[in-house]
């Protein structure tokens, strides 16, 4: 199913091995979306939500090592990306890179996120559950459960949410410990993307002694701090 990968079964199942906050919470992600593959009785009916965001990039990454680990023969994972009109030209070139290295079945709806939503599944009908990267600290995520099924005229798919619990730090020290590629605006002084016209780098991480005025996006410390530079609604 994948090409070349950084994360692989045996790693995550290695960074799950422990008693540690962060290692309780990889292991709850494999758990959940292992669940989800044994409810929808097939990865055919499940896809994944990647915007090219540090969070689904962490999420895409966890979901296709367990699909290789556990359907070696199956068909691409069917990704929904749902545009932006004014996106970075970095991000898109990260999302195509992606896209080749774990050939991904990607189908590019324009936004806003229902409608791009609702021609997701007009193309791709027989999916019955799609992963999304939420966590507790973005909007809506707060109260929002494990599986979380659409409602009111939103398409008719449940959302399997497998890092709610994890924070800011988490997903960096799962990106660097297993050395994943990810969009280069991070280390750009970007700590949350949306579309240009509402993203700046965090000015927390202004520095002069970097090369381009900003620490990159795994210095930041203060995880409260991880949206500064963005307005409310956007990628992660």
């Amino acid at each position: 199913m994948t090409t070349s990968v950084s994360c692989t079964y045996e790693s995550l199942v290695q960074l799950a091995h422990g008693k540690t906050p962060f290692a309780q919470r990889v292991q709850e992600a494999i758990e959940i979306i292992e669940q989800a593959l044994d409810t929808y009785s097939s990865p055919d009916n499940i896809a994944l939500s990647f915007n090219g965001g540090k969070d689904c990039t962490v999420l895409l990454e966890i979901t296709t090592a367990i699909l290789f680990h556990h359907y070696p023969d199956a068909a691409p994972l069917a990704v929904a990306y749902v545009t932006e009109p004014d996106t970075f030209p970095e991000l898109e070139a990260f999302v195509d890179s992606t896209a080749q290295r774990h050939r991904l079945d990607i189908v590019r709806t324009p936004g806003p996120l229902k409608a791009g939503l609702h021609e997701f599944m007009r193309r791709k009908p027989q999916i019955q559950a799609i992963i999304v990267g939420t966590r507790r600290s973005d909007p809506h995520g707060a109260t929002m459960p494990t599986f979380a099924p659409t409602d009111g005229d939103w398409p008719r798919f449940v959302r399997v949410n497998p890092i709610l619990a994890w924070t800011y730090n988490d997903i960096w020290c799962l990106l660097r410990t297993l050395q994943v590629p990810y969009c280069s605006l991070y280390d750009q002084g970007y700590t949350s993307l949306g579309d240009r016209r509402t993203t700046v780098p965090n000015p927390i991480l202004a520095s002069p002694k970097s090369p381009g005025g900003f620490e990159p996006a795994w210095t930041l410390t203060d995880c409260s701090s991880e949206r500064h530079g963005r307005n409310p609604a956007g990628k992660s």
